[in-house]
């Protein structure tokens, strides 16, 4: 679903919680439920969807801690790379 936005919508069927789906190129596409708890998880589960990612290559984020982040300022290793050296 890349390139699709999930918006919440007031006016799509009034009386019910609603949402769409709109793309840039493609029609919209509108849906209502009376639940509300149910219009949001419909709406997560689709923003989910939307988020691409291609698994084909490597992560190319890390997120290293606090700790590992002061370690390499003092020019420390940890211990894992001490004994592989």
């Amino acid at each position: 679903m890349a390139g699709y936005k999930v918006i919440a919508d007031e006016n799509a069927n009034p009386g019910y919680y609603g949402f769409r789906i709109i793309h840039d190129k493609e029609a919209p596409h509108f849906f209502s439920l009376q639940e509300q708890g149910l219009v949001r998880d419909w709406m997560k589960a689709l923003m989910k969807a939307t988020i691409s990612r291609d698994y084909s290559s490597e992560s190319k984020f890390h997120c290293a801690s606090s700790t590992e982040m002061r370690r390499r300022k003092r020019g420390e290793m940890r211990r894992d790379e001490k004994t592989l050296s």
